[in-house]
């Protein structure tokens, strides 16, 4: 059986950390009015760029194959974009207000 590259590995394991310490856990555990703290909302920004980082560098290694990366992309800019151009609560940099 072929190992998953460490491309993949990367990029799940940064798009599932964006998702969940970002506002994800707020999802699960706020109460009818709470909002997200701006730590982990700066936090899931910071991971979103780490993810977009990774996946530019698998273009530039893998070419087209890291292409499946994207699959990964929903859970680790959800966040991000939801704050900056919809909320926005935060720039691009994750300092929210």
């Amino acid at each position: 059986m072929k190992r998953p590259s460490k491309w993949i590995i990367c990029s799940v394991v940064a798009a599932a950390v964006a998702f969940c310490d970002g506002p994800g856990l707020w999802l699960i555990f706020a109460g009818p009015n709470d909002i997200p703290d701006p730590l982990n909302v700066s936090v899931s920004i910071w991971l979103g760029w780490i993810w977009i980082g990774t996946f530019v560098a698998a273009l530039f290694f893998r070419g087209w194959r890291a292409l499946w990366l994207l699959l990964a992309a929903p859970l680790a800019l959800f966040w991000p974009a939801i704050w900056i151009f919809v909320g926005h609560a935060c720039d691009l940099l994750g300092r929210c207000s």
